[in-house]
């Protein structure tokens, strides 16, 4: 009976090997083995001939598929002599295009398939039966997304009686990683909380099988790089072992000095691995067309916002795309562009260049000699860089730079003078990680390890900041996030003046921050309320002694966004920087993106009109009929929506009642979702949200608020990994969005519930109100 027992537990390993040993008889698969005669813009491209596919559904980018860069990439395959093909198979992402051609000399090509997009999801088996000879075999990506992976290609004289066993033969390493680091993590949880319940021996022995299990993950994982596929899990798995920990510390008992220290430098490995999935490892992520190679540089970013900063007096909010045309028109006499798309900026409708040639030359007379031919020079490395057709492409089909004035100033002071090119841009893309590093280094020394630990955890691991790629490789795009932590760090050291200075200078960065410098005025207007209530006098004297911090906030407030504002404009003049720019991002906040969060984007939505069954891909801008039925659902459903609003910012202001001034600054960042409707990579700010909640020492309420707050922004970071199985992205994110508002909700509702209370027990005594705002 034991020898039994122990065979049934051996079955399904003995079974998994079985299954990755198995592979297709050499004598059907005619491309077997056989290493491509060229190849062009086809990384790892043995692969596509090696055997060993992936099941169908597997991420479109892992260890046993070639990347394909660029549309029009290709391999060229020869046979050896003509042969009789009745057969071709491939399995290649299942959005896209995947052409073969065919060849009897090498030269002339004659197109034989289109593999189509299907609409499963990931790596998808595509089969074809035909009649030709053929010699050599011209296999090519197009259409789709843009990002293109094959796993395998094959050719047989007849269909073998299993294309599609034959792929789902393979095992995704990948897959296997992620049952080894659930395993892992499972384990880990069980640790975190069978102190309570088992014995030493048994607590010992789970941890060691934990480590042991993620040990081994981790150095098979060593051998799969890059590992964009798995991030996703990764970070889930992160913030859930973080938000266990919370929760164990907070609310599971009593934890001795040696249980907080393993705490401790489990939360310091776990900071370690979400900054690591930010960063990819080190992997660089972006690829340089002109130099065939990868690069840090993020281009399609830059080739905004690098331009914007240098040259915004002849751009300014409307040029962008123009002068783009204009430069490759003189860097390529002779070249057609008329036929090019682009969105216009005054209006934000996608045209043709033929339909703009009037503005086009408007644009273009802005410049001074010198400084078209810089502008010509710097537009031609992002061509080089990104290729003609990501350059032309759907790069002038986005919203242009909108950024405030008061950032391209910054920007305007690191680039007015530098050359586009590969190592300035890099250097500048260096900027970020700096001041995120002195933004964590703040907290720590103000909020103390945990808050540090728990913040740096939530910044790496939620998925806000991904939409194709994250904004590694930019410049500047988190100097607001770092300039809202500092501010909350000066507030929480008592120095008000300079905290709610930072906030103002991070709102006036990208604007809807602002919220965090109106929530200052909280203590103001309980302040007043209580005063009211309790009909004691009104006097400046009064509000000074009760309010001075608040006051003070708002004094370096006032004087940060009129220094700026008047800085800005001398430099730029008022009507081009701010007039326009607010012309501007009105616009492009009335149009529905498919990566918009906030609640108008759950009021927006319908399951009988999203995008998958409405998008029009024949259509210049194809998310058009999206976009129309996006607004009247929304217009229609207006009452619901103002109601959610009002019960948002009622239930705010009572969770702001007699907390210190640096809670109520970040706690107006959970009105964003209900006042905005912002790109997903803009709710990053999520990482700030558990310093609102940090507590001081001694005090546990806090501290049981504080870990709620980990445990749901963590579990956020966990749905989001189980949204990104939905392929079509407007779905994708209407469920983080979703996950996002009840988040907010349940934060919301103790505190409010907290601060209602509060209210019906009465008036605090006077002089108490100055050190709550502290």
């Amino acid at each position: 009976m034991h020898a039994l027992s122990g065979i049934s537990r051996l079955l399904p390993w003995l079974l998994l090997l079985a299954l990755v040993g198995c592979r297709e008889e050499s004598g059907v698969n005619l491309l077997l083995g056989r290493a491509p005669l060229q190849a062009h813009g086809v990384l790892d491209v043995e692969r596509l001939t090696d055997g060993q596919g992936m099941p169908n559904g597997s991420a479109w980018l892992g260890a046993r598929s070639a990347e394909l860069v660029r549309p029009g990439a290709n391999a060229l395959f020869d046979l050896g002599a003509p042969t009789a093909l009745g057969c071709l198979w491939l399995q290649g992402d299942n959005n896209d295009d995947y052409l073969v051609g065919s060849s009897l000399d090498g030269r002339t090509f004659t197109p034989q398939w289109v593999a189509g997009a299907v609409p499963e999801g990931g790596l998808q088996l595509r089969e074809v039966s035909l009649g030709i000879e053929a010699r050599y075999l011209l296999i090519s990506a197009q259409g789709g997304d843009g990002r293109y992976s094959l796993s395998e290609f094959g050719a047989a004289e007849r269909c073998p009686a299993g294309a599609d066993a034959f792929i789902e033969r393979a095992v995704d390493p990948l897959q296997l990683a992620h049952w080894q680091l659930f395993g892992g993590l499972l384990l880990a949880l069980l640790t975190l909380f069978a102190s309570r319940l088992a014995s030493r021996p048994l607590v010992l022995a789970l941890a060691a099988l934990a480590l042991g299990l993620l040990g081994y993950a981790a150095f098979g994982l060593t051998r799969l790089q890059p590992l964009f596929a798995l991030e996703p899990l990764l970070r889930a798995a992160v913030a859930a072992l973080a938000a266990a920990i919370a929760l164990r510390e907070a609310f599971v008992g009593h934890l001795s000095m040696g249980q907080r220290r393993s705490h401790s430098l489990i939360l310091l490995g776990l900071a370690g691995l979400s900054l690591g999935c930010y960063y990819h490892f080190g992997v660089l992520q972006f690829r340089d067309e002109g130099q065939q190679r990868q690069t840090f540089v993020h281009a399609t970013d830059m080739r905004h916002y690098f331009p914007l900063a240098k040259y915004f007096d002849e751009l300014r909010f409307d040029g962008m795309y123009l002068a783009s045309v204009a430069a490759y028109q003189d860097n390529h006499p002779g070249a057609d562009v008329n036929g090019v798309s682009l969105r216009d900026l005054r209006n934000s409708e996608v045209r043709q260049v033929r339909e703009l040639l009037p503005q086009l030359a408007e644009v273009r007379a802005r410049f001074s000699a010198e400084r078209w031919q810089a502008f010509r020079q710097d537009m031609a490395y992002f061509e080089s860089s990104m290729g003609p057709g990501g350059f032309l492409g759907a790069s002038l089909r986005d919203h242009g730079g909108n950024a405030t004035p008061v950032w391209i100033l910054g920007a305007w002071l690191v680039y007015h003078d530098l050359a586009a090119n590969e190592l300035t841009l890099t250097l500048g893309g260096l900027l970020d990680p700096l001041l995120l590093l002195l933004l964590f280094g703040c907290i720590w020394r103000t909020f103390g390890s945990r808050p540090a630990l728990y913040a740096a955890i939530l910044f790496g691991a939620t998925d806000f900041y991904m939409f194709g790629s994250n904004l590694v490789g930019s410049t500047l795009r988190q100097d607001w996030l770092v300039a809202l932590g500092l501010g909350a760090c000066a507030l929480r050291s008592a120095r008000p003046l300079l905290g709610g200075a930072l906030l103002a200078y991070g709102a006036s960065i990208r604007a809807f921050p602002a919220l965090t410098v109106f929530f200052l005025a909280a203590p103001l207007c309980w302040w007043l309320l209580e005063r009211l209530r309790s009909r004691r006098p009104l006097s400046l004297a009064a509000l000074w002694q009760d309010q001075s911090a608040a006051l003070r906030a708002g004094l370096g407030a006032a004087a940060m966004v009129i220094g700026l504002l008047a800085l800005t404009s001398l430099t730029f003049g008022f009507q081009n920087a701010w007039v326009k720019w607010y012309e501007k991002v009105s616009i492009h906040a009335e149009d529905p993106s498919i990566n918009n969060i906030g609640l108008r984007n759950l009021m927006s939505f319908s399951a009988d009109l999203t995008a998958q069954k409405v998008l029009r891909p024949e259509h210049p801008e194809p998310w058009i009929d999206w976009q129309r039925t996006q607004r009247e659902t929304y217009a229609s459903r207006w009452l619901a929506n103002g109601s959610l609003i009002a019960l948002a910012l009622g239930a705010l202001l009572l969770a702001c009642y007699r907390r210190g001034l640096y809670q109520s600054a970040l706690l107006g960042l959970l009105a964003v979702p209900f006042l905005f409707y912002l790109s997903n990579y803009y709710y990053h700010f999520i990482f700030l949200i558990p310093l609102a909640l940090a507590p001081e020492r001694g005090k546990a309420q806090d501290s049981r608020l504080f870990a709620w707050g980990v445990l749901l922004m963590g579990l956020v970071c966990v749905a989001q990994y189980f949204s990104l199985a939905e392929h079509w992205s407007d779905q994708r994110y209407s469920w983080q969005c979703l996950a996002l508002l009840l988040a907010f909700a349940l934060l919301l509702l103790p505190m409010a519930s907290q601060g209602w209370r509060r209210w019906c027990a009465g008036p605090v005594l006077t002089g108490l109100e100055d050190r709550a705002s502290r």
